[in-house]
């Protein structure tokens, strides 16, 4: 398949009408990304760890101790010797306190933050959450280069580069697709894997808002970027591999060349599909 073609990832069905404005010179070829019947379904249970405190209103004591610091300040420190003349202690009234009886009253006041802080007995909890799994693993290779900065269109009232409106139709889709195994691939002179195949689908947002133009060595080496999505799914026993390229524009970099990975990527029965971002 050439990596430039478009097909849809399912062709059957009509394709709604993309929900971002573009403006004169510019166009957004892109696949529709539906869900496509799945040939096997399994529930996977999702881990994940949250740190909650058992007692929390305990936490509230927190909040009075600068109070309770700034009152025991004011009162001042009681004398340890009383004097019937204060001449007698003239010469010594502008001693000021040591560098180390300020270090023990901290510490006072850190140990009794760290009291209350084990009173409200913070822990974490793992909570497990049923996932049914489709059997689909996708790879998503996503254009960093220099030209996806280029802002040709506009959403919700204000103009966006490339690589926005592309990581805001990948959201949309990892959104409809909770079922699904995703990874992450981001490529311009270089690829790298950004995240693999996972069913946690937040820490793949997290990953895919993190992604940043100028942060690998320019170019659009498209082949490079299709190889290294096609080598995650290429030693699975998935029914469905599928790789979705997102770039706006031509090959121009890397040793691999578009057409050599994806003659690769249907040795290995993997489907590769495009979407076109930019101007023609």
């Amino acid at each position: 398949m050439k990596p430039n073609s478009i097909p849809s990832v399912c062709p059957q069905r009509s394709h709604p009408p993309a929900q971002p404005r573009r403006l004169p010179s510019a166009r957004l070829r892109r696949s529709h990304l539906r869900r496509c019947p799945s040939p096997k379904s399994q529930i996977v249970n999702r881990n994940r760890k949250s740190q909650i405190a058992n007692r929390p209103w305990f936490l509230l004591l927190l909040l009075l101790l600068p109070m309770a610091a700034w009152w025991r300040g004011r009162q001042g420190k009681p004398a340890a010797f009383l004097y019937s003349s204060v001449q007698l202690v003239s010469g010594v009234a502008n001693i000021s306190r040591s560098s180390a009886g300020r270090a023990l009253v901290a510490l006072r006041w850190l140990t009794l933050a760290l009291l209350i802080l084990g009173l409200a007995q913070p822990q974490f909890v793992e909570s497990e959450t049923a996932v049914k799994a489709s059997g689909v693993d996708i790879v998503v290779a996503i254009d960093l280069s220099g030209s996806m900065e280029s802002e040709d269109f506009e959403l919700k009232g204000r103009r966006i580069n490339r690589l926005d409106i592309a990581k805001d139709v990948l959201k949309k889709f990892i959104e409809k697709r909770p079922g699904d195994r995703i990874g992450l691939v981001a490529f311009a002179g270089k690829a790298y894997v950004a995240a693999p195949l996972t069913l946690d689908h937040d820490f793949l947002l997290m990953n895919l808002e993190r992604l940043q133009l100028h942060t690998i060595e320019e170019g659009t080496a498209i082949g490079s970027g299709l190889s290294a999505s096609v080598n995650r799914l290429r030693d699975l026993k998935s029914k469905s591999k599928i790789v979705i390229l997102m770039t706006d524009g031509q090959n121009n970099s890397g040793k691999i060349q578009p057409l050599t990975a994806a003659e690769a990527a249907q040795a290995l029965d993997v489907k590769v599909y495009t979407i076109g971002v930019g101007i023609r």
